[in-house]
């Protein structure tokens, strides 16, 4: 087994590789994340309350759609912490074919990926004056993968929030194993 950086590890078998992405190297984060989570679980609770105690059906079409959004930020706030804690990005490269999952605690789809219709193996280029990068940068959005390929005319990406010499460093154990398959 060998190391790049600190979150990846590559294990190289006979015609396989298999590497796996710790989702961080900092767990601190994610315990900030669960005090904003029990304020918003607070807050939401205390602002649907009102739902009962009042008789305009305005207000109370008003409720139900902040309850939609609610819980729309309160599920990607809830996988974000999810995700910080035991979360992992494993992609075989076997048999030709690419395999990419995002894992948390074992549990996650893998996404197959025949090499014959790979095109492009890149690192991402981040624009860091943009606004949109700005936007982009809360952790509970997703837009922050290091690495991308293009298949059947889409962007698929990957490498979570890798810092740039890993992402290099990644780019080419990924291209060596997708020539050699």
């Amino acid at each position: 087994m060998e190391y790049i950086g600190k979150r990846i590890s590559v294990v190289k078998k006979e015609d396989e590789v298999s590497i796996v992405i710790s989702s961080a190297e900092n767990k601190r984060g994610a315990w900030f994340m669960l005090f904003w989570l029990v304020c918003w679980i607070a807050c939401g609770v205390i602002i649907m309350s009102e739902y009962g105690k009042t008789d305009n059906d305005n207000f109370r079409i008003f409720l139900i759609v902040f309850a939609g959004f609610w819980l729309y930020f309160f599920v990607r706030t809830l996988y974000a912490f999810l995700w910080k804690l035991w979360g992992r990005e494993i992609i075989k490269i076997k048999e030709g074919k690419l395999f990419l999952r995002r894992a948390i605690k074992g549990r996650g789809k893998a996404h197959v990926y025949q090499f014959d219709f790979i095109k492009e193996p890149r690192v991402r280029e981040m624009d860091y004056s943009s606004v949109i990068t700005a936007l982009s940068s809360a952790d509970w959005l997703e837009n922050r993968e290091s690495l991308a390929f293009d298949y059947y005319g889409k962007e698929i990406r990957f490498g979570y929030r890798l810092k740039e010499e890993d992402a290099k460093a990644l780019l080419r154990v990924v291209r060596h194993h997708l020539r050699r398959s």
